[in-house]
């Protein structure tokens, strides 16, 4: 079913999609809390502050979508397309994202607190000042993954493999902020002995 279609059945009919892309949707800021998207290509998509919360989106292609702000707190995104995604500063606490495709994806100072992205890829992916603190990153991968200054605290990293830069937070009520050959250290402690720490080195 074309996105329009989708959303005319489902009564979004306050929502747009662009006439020069049939996929493009316009929802910033508005509410789809509850919805199921699953498997909707929703490339380029603009939802900037869109509340999202409870929505289901697994599969879903949201290649390259803004999502600065928006709210995706239990949101189910499994194994769904979210490369080069612009989201900075949302949360999405308790999220399911597991298997997605998060390549090159901009999750900036996210908080993802309790979310679940076991096994998914995370290569050259911006998590930087991003709170995922008792999150899931079982199996994750690794690519020049920028963590710096993350909260990784409590968080689930078994079996990860690749690269991440540093340093990060790995405190859980307390700030304790660890870097290079530490950090590796903590990952390996936590089961993923995979994983090399890089430092950005100054100009």
């Amino acid at each position: 079913m074309a996105l329009k279609e989708y959303l005319d059945h489902h009564a979004f009919k306050n929502l747009s999609v662009s006439a020069e892309a049939e996929n493009t949707l316009a929802g910033d800021y508005l509410d789809f809390s509850g919805a199921d998207l699953s498997g909707l290509s929703l490339v380029h998509a603009w939802l900037m502050g869109a509340d999202l919360s409870d929505v289901c989106l697994v599969g879903a292609d949201l290649y390259r979508s803004w999502m600065h702000g928006a709210h995706l707190d239990r949101a189910i995104l499994d194994g769904a397309d979210i490369r080069k995604i612009e989201a900075r500063g949302c949360t999405a606490v308790a999220a399911k994202v597991r298997g997605a495709d998060a390549r090159s994806a901009v999750l900036e100072e996210a908080d993802l607190r309790c979310a679940d992205l076991s096994e998914a890829d995370l290569r050259q992916a911006s998590l930087s000042d991003a709170d995922l603190r008792h999150a899931r990153l079982d199996g994750c991968r690794y690519l020049r993954t920028d963590m710096i200054g993350s909260r990784l605290g409590g968080a689930r990293v078994v079996g990860g493999q690749g690269s991440v830069y540093g340093p990060a937070d790995v405190g859980v009520t307390e700030s304790r902020i660890i870097g290079s050959e530490e950090l590796r250290r903590w990952f390996h402690r936590n089961g993923a002995p995979d994983v090399v720490v890089l430092e950005l080195k100054s100009p």
